[in-house]
């Protein structure tokens, strides 16, 4: 093969593989997603890690699961 030709694939197998990274992480943002409900995610946890994340804050120990993520999440 001469010089040209050579530089050529070169070029078409470097564009595949940027291609190929560039749909692997396009894959992996739609998997994971970008944008989490912050509410949602704390729902998840237990009342006792919300009030461990609300540490310092007087009055939590009375505040139902509800109100201590309204509280996390509004801080």
């Amino acid at each position: 093969m001469n010089d040209a030709s050579e530089a050529t694939i070169m070029l078409f197998v470097v564009v595949g593989l940027i291609v190929f990274d560039a749909l692997q992480a396009l894959i992996i943002i739609l998997d994971k997603g970008i944008y989490k409900d912050e509410r949602e995610e704390l729902m998840k946890k237990s009342v006792k890690e919300l009030r461990l994340m609300l540490i310092g804050v007087k009055r939590t120990s009375r505040l139902c699961k509800e109100e201590l993520t309204d509280m996390l999440v509004t801080a």
